[in-house]
């Protein structure tokens, strides 16, 4: 069990935010194939990974085994960026029907001052209109209360649309385009998934030259903000410095991890879940599908018996993968107590021999004090089932 869960997530400091957010959906997709733009939204969005975690803590705390878990923080962590995708990836929805173009996640070069080196600006959502070109910021917060309070946003937000505006400058400069075509949007989502709030202290960022709207009326603000200031060719070439000067996102917090989930993770977890239920490690409890007491063990000893029911229980949820158990954990799990080490050998080579010759299993091998073992995948169901 060690071994199959020690790697269904990656933490690491090179994971990226998009690598959190894609293998997250898949994780919560994979758990509940229900999930889609709005569960990721709401405030319960990594439920099913939540679950899981929680079960695994309560198997450790069996003290047998001890499978890698997830720490509160990444878990909130994974919660905020899908939250964040789901509010860039809505209002992409909102404006694709007003806008010449859309941009989502755009990272351009900025140089913000003559003493430091060229970094790099992120503008969540990036729209191109004929009445001029839109610099997003994407807030996306649990709203409380029916109000919204910019203040709880602090002074940071002034820094993200000014510097929005001068990356974006900078990129457009050559070709004459005026810093008067570059706006300012503050959007932002409630992720209890309703409009139904008011706005609280966000004259500052109008009267810094943002506007600062709900997503509900974000369209309706596009189609009617002013006179036609770009023709079509424009918009093109607009579109085109853009794409030419965008950068790779590399953007990672300490908290990052990859999820690495399969449905083998999955099948597995029922049986932690039975062994969590019981108070019964997973090393004493043998799950599998009935019709495999049918299958005649003539010829195998009282402790090969023993072995091969405890080959079986580490098989459940395993599907056709190759599962291998060192000569240690099958003298322990199966309660041989000799010490004859040779004849235990011997044992373990008759049943890798009897498995093999058995139409069960794809392969069944004993060598260099280890067992290794598949299952034929026409009666995996044997082994997977309950």
């Amino acid at each position: 069990m060690e071994r199959m869960w020690t790697n269904w997530y990656l933490a690491s400091e090179g994971v990226e935010n998009d690598a959190v957010v894609q293998s997250a959906q898949a994780a919560e997709q994979l758990i509940n194939p229900d999930y889609d733009h709005t569960r990721q939204l709401s405030d319960q969005n990594l439920a099913g990974v939540r679950e899981l975690n929680g079960l695994l803590v309560s198997y450790n705390q069996l003290g047998v085994a001890q499978a890698a878990t997830l720490t509160q923080e990444q878990l909130v962590n994974a919660e905020n960026l899908l939250a964040g995708a789901a509010g860039e990836w809505l209002v992409d929805q909102a404006v694709k029907s007003v806008a010449a173009a859309v941009f989502h996640n755009v990272i351009l070069p900025c140089k913000y001052d003559r003493n430091r080196p060229v970094g790099d600006n992120q503008i969540d959502n990036l729209v191109i209109t004929s009445t001029g070109i839109y610099c997003i910021e994407v807030k996306v917060r649990k709203i409380v209360g029916k109000l919204f309070d910019f203040n709880r946003l602090g002074r940071g937000i002034y820094d993200q649309i000014s510097y929005h505006k001068e990356a974006l400058t900078q990129v457009l400069q050559p070709m004459g385009i005026s810093p008067n075509f570059i706006k300012t949007i503050v959007v932002v989502i409630n992720r209890l998934g309703n409009d139904d709030f008011k706005l609280k202290n966000q004259e500052d960022l109008q009267r810094a030259g943002s506007q600062v709207v709900k997503l509900s009326v974000l369209n309706l603000f596009l189609s009617n903000d002013g006179f036609a200031l770009l023709n079509q060719q424009q918009i093109q070439a607009i579109e085109q410095a853009i794409q030419s000067q965008r950068l790779p996102d590399r953007r990672t917090y300490p908290a990052n991890v990859r999820f690495k989930l399969t449905q083998a993770h999955l099948d597995k977890a029922r049986q932690i879940s039975q062994a969590v239920r019981l108070g019964i490690p997973l090393a004493q409890n043998v799950t599998y599908h009935g019709r495999l007491n049918d299958y005649p063990l003539t010829g195998l000893t009282g402790k090969q018996q023993n072995m091969l029911w405890l080959i079986v229980g580490r098989l459940y949820g395993f599907g056709c993968g190759m599962l291998q158990l060192t000569r240690s954990e099958l003298r322990t799990g199966a309660g041989y107590g000799g010490r004859d080490f040779l004849r235990l050998d011997q044992q373990l080579s008759e049943l890798a021999e009897f498995m093999q010759q058995s139409k069960l299993f794809q392969k069944a091998k004993y060598e260099d004090k280890k067992l290794t073992v598949s299952v034929s995948k026409k009666y995996s169901f044997l082994f997977n089932g309950c």
